[in-house]
């Protein structure tokens, strides 16, 4: 049993406590009140109550798996180019929730993955450009056609 797995899948387990029982009721405000809200529409706290319940369960899957693995072993990044990365994604990914604010999800999010893509070894152009392009239209007008819900827009264009 690794205890760093243990440590992790624990504070995971924890944090899916403390969202479900205390941030998504203290946190999430009703437009509507719930009960006038009709069985077709999910309430406000469906989608974050779920995430929160999935990840519970991974991580007490985590756990499990930490408690009956027997060997110390584990993957340790050696290569400066995987850990840089590793790094680079994390960098990105701040910097491209931080500009939805700005210039929202249609613009941000074909310039992310793009940079993604071509970051993690895709070469191919047509590859590269038809999921940056593709891919945030179909799921901005999934969301809008299924959830009625808009993604951001962004304040520049406002």
């Amino acid at each position: 049993m690794r205890k760093a797995d243990i440590y992790t899948a624990v504070i995971f387990i924890l944090y899916s406590v403390v969202g479900f029982f205390y941030i998504i009721p203290t946190q999430i405000q009703y437009s509507i009140p719930p009960e006038e809200v009709s069985n077709a529409v999910f309430l406000p706290t469906f989608f974050p109550t779920s995430a929160v319940i999935t990840f519970g369960l991974v991580s007490a899957m985590f756990l499990f798996g930490a408690l009956k693995r027997s060997d110390a072993g584990g993957q340790v990044i050696t290569s400066k180019r995987a850990l840089c990365q590793v790094c680079g994604v994390f960098v990105l990914s701040y910097i491209y929730v931080e500009s939805l604010a700005y210039l929202g999800f249609l613009v941000s999010t074909p310039v992310f993955l793009a940079i993604l893509v071509a970051s993690m070894g895709t070469r191919d152009w047509r590859y590269v450009a038809a999921m940056s392009i593709l891919f945030p239209i179909v799921v901005n007008y999934f969301f809008w056609f299924a959830f009625k819900l808009a993604l951001p827009e962004g304040s520049l264009f406002s």
